[in-house]
C-alpha cells in the first residue's frame, strides 16, 4: 500500500455542529499507540464524559497494522453512547482508486455531469474515434463526393455525441442516505450508506449505482440507470458508422493489389463480358478479330493480317483483352455508363473494317448464358473463312458443355476455330479460354494442350489467348510452354521482351498497372516469327476502360519474314530441342551403331512420368490422411458436445425436480394443516376469511409451480431423447465449440416458463408466512401471547426471506447470459498435428490433385493447411 493511503477518499458521514473528531484518538492512532482492540477501547473511554461528542458518529482512516498481520489496514471507528467499539478491520490489499470527478463526498445528491475515474481513457478513445472518422471522410471526398462523405460524418458525429453522453452523464450515483426511507433499502458496507432496491456497488468507481449494468472501461465509468440509453445508442451508431466507413474505405480508398492469386473474386463473377478489340495496325488491309466473351473477365484476341506481295509474307496481330461491363454495377467513374462509349471508340479505332460490319461470332455458352462462362470468337467473315470450329468444357467431360467435375466456382469452357485467309491461304488455329480463379488450372492446361494437339494441323499458326488467372512462373503456364506438354507453346510477350503486368486490380479503373500478368498470347508454329509485342493501357480522363490491359503480339507467316526478334526466324523451343536431339542421335548412331538417343529420351520421359505419378500418389495419401484425421477430430468434438449437452439436460432436470419437491412439501403441509385445523365456533370472521384466502393462494401458487416444473421436465426429457442427438449431428463443425443446441432451445422455449415458476414459488413462499400467522390466530385463539409470538416469528422470517435471501438470489429471476461450453479440442489438434478448426473446413475440400512441381509436392506435409471451397 502506498504512503498516501491516509488520504484515501473513503466516504465519510456528514459533519454537523455537534460532531467533531477526537483529536486525542486521532493522535493516538497516528503515533502508533493503538495496537489492539483494547487500546481502541481505552482511548475511547477517556472521553466518555465529553457531552459534546456524546452519541456522535465519525470515522478515521489511517495506515496502521491494527490486526497485527504485517499488512496496512483500514481502521473504522464508530463513536456511540457507549464509547468506541470495534466495527471492522479489513486488509487493504487493493490500490486506491481516484474519486469521481465532480462527485460529492458527503452531499444530498450527485451532480448531473460526472466523468469516471479513468477519464483519460475516455479522452483517448474519443480522440481515436474522431481521428478515424475525419481521416476516412476527408480521404473519401475526392473520389466519392461530398454527399457520401457528409453521410459518414453525420453517422460518426452521432456516434461521438452518444459516446460523450455516456462518458459525461451521471450513471445514477446514489447519494448518502443515513436513514432508510423504507424497508426495501439495503445497507452498503463499502459506502457506509443505505441504497435503494436495484442499486449495486461498483468497486472500480467506489460508488453505488442505481440499476447498475456494468463498468465500461472504454468510457472509464459505470453504466447505470441514467446513461444506459445513451450507451445503447452509442453502440448502434458505432456499428452503423463502422460498417459505412469500411464500405467507403474498400470502395474508394483500397489500393490495387499486386499479389492477387485470384483476381476474379466470387462476388465479381457476374461482372464482366469478354469482348475482343482489334489491333491498332493501320498498315494491314486485312483484319481478323477473335474474342472470348464471358460473364466474368473478358479476353479479347485479334489478328490483323497484311500480305507482302514481293516476299509472300503475312503479318498477323493477335490480341487478348478483358473488358468489365455493366454486370459489375460499378459506381463513380468506373461505372459502365461512363466507360462504354470509350470502349466502343477503342474498338472502332482498333478495327480496320468499317463499322465492324463484317464481323461474326462463333462459340457457345458454357452453361446458361445469363450466368456462366462465355468464350466467343469474333472474326471478319469477309477476310477469313472458317474451316472448322467448336467448343469444349474445362472438365473431365469436355464434350459436354456446362459440365463441371473439378469443383470450379463457375462452368468454364474454351472456344476453338481453324481459319484460312482468303487471299494468302495461311491457316490459323485459334483457341480462346478463361481459367478458374485458382481451382483446376493445372488440369485445364493439360486438357487444352491435349485438345490443341488433336485440333491444330501441321503448318497452322496455333495460338492460345485468354486470361489464365495465374502468373507466368506458375505450374499451369509452365506446363503449356514446357517440354512435357504434348503441344508445346511459346509465350510471345516474353519472347518479344515485353515486361510489366496486365492487371490493374479487381474492379479498379484509376490505379496503375500492377506487376501481375494474367493475360497471355501463346503461339506455336514450325517457323514461328514474333516481330513485336506490347501491352496497351487505354485511358480517358485517367480512367481505364477495363481493369485489364490489352496485350498484343505481331507475327510473321510465310517464307519472306524479316525483323524477327533475336534477328532470326525462331522455331519453338520444342522444335529446337527435337532437331538437336535428332542430330545428336544421328551422330551417335553412326559411331556406335544401334544406339539411338531417342530411346534414351523416351526412357528419361518415362522415368519423369513415373516420378510425377509417385509424387501424385504421395500427395493423395497426404490428403486422405488429413481427411481421416479431420474426420476423427470432428467425431470426437461431436461426441464431447453431446456428452456436455446431456450434462446440461441433467442439470436442468435436477433444478426443476428440486423446485417441484420443495413446492410439493409446502403444498402438502398447507393441505394437511387445513384438514386438521380445529376451527372454533366463535372465531372472528375476518381472521377466518384471511386464513382461507391465504391458504387458497398458497395452494394455488405452489400447485401451478409444480405443474409448470413437471411440464418443463417432460419437455427436457423429450428433447434429450428425440432431438438433441440430431441437433448435435447437424451442427456446423465451425460452431461446435461455441454453440450449445440445448441452451439455444432452452432460452427459446423454456427459459421464460422457468422464470415464471420461480416467481410463483417465491410468491407462494411469501404468502406461506401470512398463512402461518393467520393459522396461529385460529389455532391458539384462546391465548394472546402465543399467536402474537407466532405472528412475530412469521414476520421476522418474512423479512429475512425478503431482505437476505430473496434480494441475494433475485438474479435467478433474470434470464442468464448465454455462455458456450468449452471443449478439449486444442489437445486433440496437438495430438493429430492438424491446423486449428478456424482455418480448416472439414465438410468439403477441393484439392489440386496434381502438384505443379516436384518441389511443391515435397512441401506438402500433414501440417499443411488446405484451402476450403469458397
Amino acid at each position: 500500500m502506498r504512503a498516501d493511503m491516509a488520504a484515501l477518499p473513503y466516504p465519510t458521514a456528514p459533519r454537523t455542529s455537534s460532531e467533531h473528531v477526537d483529536e486525542d484518538a486521532r493522535a493516538s492512532i497516528d503515533s502508533g499507540r493503538i495496537t489492539s482492540r483494547a487500546d481502541l477501547l481505552e482511548v475511547g473511554q477517556r472521553d466518555d464524559d465529553d457531552d459534546d461528542v456524546h452519541a456522535a458518529e465519525w470515522r478515521v482512516l489511517t495506515q496502521y497494522d491494527v490486526c497485527g498481520r504485517g499488512h496496512v489496514e483500514i481502521v473504522h471507528l464508530r463513536r456511540a453512547n457507549f464509547g468506541f467499539r470495534w466495527r471492522s478491520c479489513r486488509h487493504a490489499d487493493f490500490q486506491p482508486v481516484p474519486r469521481w470527478k465532480g462527485d460529492v463526498s458527503a452531499g444530498d445528491a450527485a451532480p448531473s455531469w460526472v466523468v469516471g475515474p479513468h477519464w483519460w481513457l475516455m479522452m483517448l478513445t474519443f480522440a481515436v474515434f474522431l481521428l478515424a472518422a475525419v481521416m476516412v471522410s476527408v480521404l473519401t471526398v475526392p473520389r466519392a463526393g461530398v454527399g457520401e462523405a457528409l453521410t459518414g460524418m453525420i453517422l460518426s458525429g452521432a456516434c461521438l455525441a452518444m459516446y460523450a453522453m455516456v462518458g459525461c452523464t451521471n450513471p445514477g450515483i446514489v447519494p448518502r442516505i443515513e436513514t432508510p426511507p423504507s424497508d426495501t433499502f439495503t445497507y452498503c458496507d463499502h459506502c457506509a450508506s443505505y441504497r435503494p432496491p436495484g442499486a449495486l456497488h461498483c468497486m472500480d468507481c467506489r460508488a453505488c449505482i442505481e440499476e447498475y449494468d456494468h463498468h465500461c472501461p472504454w468510457t472509464g465509468k459505470c453504466v447505470g440507470k441514467r446513461n444506459l440509453r445513451y450507451f445503447y445508442a452509442w453502440l448502434l451508431f458505432l456499428v452503423l458508422a463502422f460498417v459505412y466507413e469500411i464500405i467507403e474505405f474498400t470502395t474508394y480508398l483500397l489500393p490495387p493489389e499486386d499479389q492477387f492469386s485470384s483476381p476474379d473474386a466470387s462476388n465479381d463473377q457476374l461482372a464482366h463480358s469478354r469482348i475482343p478489340l482489334p489491333s491498332l495496325s493501320t498498315h494491314s488491309p486485312h483484319s481478323f478479330t477473335m474474342i472470348a466473351p464471358r460473364l466474368l473477365l473478358a479476353s479479347a484476341a485479334l489478328l490483323a493480317v497484311a500480305t507482302d506481295s514481293a516476299s509472300a509474307a503475312t503479318t498477323c496481330k493477335a490480341m487478348s483483352f478483358n473488358l468489365r461491363t455493366s454486370n459489375a454495377n460499378d459506381a463513380g467513374k468506373g461505372s459502365w455508363d461512363n466507360r462504354k462509349a470509350h470502349a466502343k471508340e477503342v474498338l472502332a479505332n482498333m478495327t480496320t473494317s468499317k463499322a465492324n460490319s463484317g464481323y461474326q461470332l462463333i462459340g457457345e455458352c458454357a452453361g446458361e448464358c445469363n450466368a456462366n462462362e462465355r468464350t466467343f470468337i469474333m472474326y471478319d467473315a469477309s477476310k477469313w473463312k472458317v474451316i472448322d470450329s467448336g467448343d469444349f468444357a474445362l472438365s473431365d467431360k469436355p464434350s459436354q458443355l456446362g459440365s463441371n467435375t473439378w469443383g470450379l466456382a463457375y462452368n468454364r469452357a474454351a472456344t476453338w476455330g481453324r481459319f484460312q485467309h482468303k487471299t494468302s491461304g495461311d491457316n490459323v488455329c485459334f483457341v480462346n479460354t478463361h481459367y478458374d480463379m485458382s481451382l483446376g488450372q493445372q488440369k485445364s492446361s493439360e486438357l487444352i494442350a491435349k485438345q490443341m494437339a488433336s485440333i491444330c494441323k501441321e503448318g497452322d499458326l496455333a495460338m492460345l489467348t485468354g486470361d489464365l488467372n495465374t502468373v507466368p512462373n506458375s505450374g499451369p503456364v509452365k506446363y503449356l510452354v514446357g517440354s512435357s506438354s504434348p503441344f508445346q507453346l511459346t509465350n510471345t510477350l516474353e519472347l518479344a521482351g515485353v515486361s510489366g503486368g496486365t492487371f490493374i486490380g479487381n474492379g479498379v479503373f484509376t490505379g496503375k498497372l500492377s506487376s501481375t500478368v494474367f493475360d497471355y498470347v501463346l503461339a506455336k508454329s514450325s517457323q514461328l516469327c514474333v516481330q513485336e509485342g506490347e501491352v496497351i493501357d487505354e485511358r480517358f480522363d485517367g480512367t481505364a476502360i477495363s481493369d485489364h490491359a490489352l496485350v498484343m503480339s505481331t507475327f510473321c507467316l510465310g517464307s519472306g519474314c524479316s525483323d524477327c526478334k533475336k534477328g532470326q526466324k525462331l522455331s519453338s523451343s520444342g522444335d529446337i530441342g527435337r532437331s538437336a536431339m535428332a542430330a545428336a542421335g544421328a551422330v551417335v548412331n553412326a559411331i556406335f551403331g544401334s544406339y539411338d538417343l531417342r530411346n534414351a529420351k523416351q526412357w528419361r520421359d518415362e522415368d519423369i512420368a513415373h516420378r510425377e505419378q509417385e509424387i501424385q500418389w504421395l500427395n493423395d495419401d497426404i490428403v486422405r490422411e488429413h481427411e481421416w484425421r479431420n474426420a476423427d477430430i470432428e467425431r470426437f468434438l461431436r461426441k464431447e458436445r453431446l456428452e456436455n449437452e446431456h450434462l446440461l439436460c441433467e442439470a436442468r432436470a435436477e433444478q426443476l425436480s428440486t423446485v417441484s419437491e420443495q413446492c410439493a412439501l409446502l403444498f402438502g403441509f398447507t393441505v394437511a394443516a387445513m384438514s386438521n385445523l380445529n376451527i372454533p365456533e366463535h372465531q372472528n370472521e375476518t381472521v377466518l376469511f384471511l386464513y382461507a384466502v391465504s391458504a387458497t393462494i398458497v395452494c394455488s401458487l405452489l400447485l401451478m409451480t409444480m405443474v409448470m416444473c413437471a411440464m418443463l421436465l417432460l419437455a427436457v426429457t423429450r428433447y434429450a431423447a428425440h432431438t438433441l442427438e440430431d441437433e448435435v449431428r447437424n451442427l456446423d463443425i465451425s460452431l461446435i465449440e461455441t454453440e450449445s443446441p440445448f441452451s439455444a432451445w432452452w432460452l427459446k422455449r423454456c427459459e421464460m416458463e422457468q422464470m415464471m415458476a420461480y416467481k410463483l414459488m417465491g410468491s407462494g413462499l411469501l404468502m406461506f408466512f401470512f398463512y402461518m400467522a393467520f393459522m396461529s390466530w385460529i389455532q391458539f385463539h384462546e391465548y394472546t401471547y402465543t399467536p402474537a409470538s407466532v405472528t412475530s416469528l412469521c414476520f421476522i422470517g418474512l423479512l429475512f426471506w425478503q431482505l437476505r435471501i430473496a434480494s441475494r438470489w433475485r438474479y435467478l429471476l433474470k434470464p442468464p447470459s448465454h455462455t458456450s461450453v468449452s471443449f478439449r479440442a486444442s489437445y486433440m489438434r496437438q495430438s493429430f498435428q492438424t491446423p486449428p478448426l478456424s482455418t480448416v473446413t472439414l465438410r468439403k475440400y477441393s484439392y489440386n490433385s496434381q502438384p505443379n512441381s516436384p518441389a511443391q509436392a515435397k512441401t506438402l506435409s500433414p501440417t499443411t493447411p488446405y484451402r476450403a471451397d469458397p
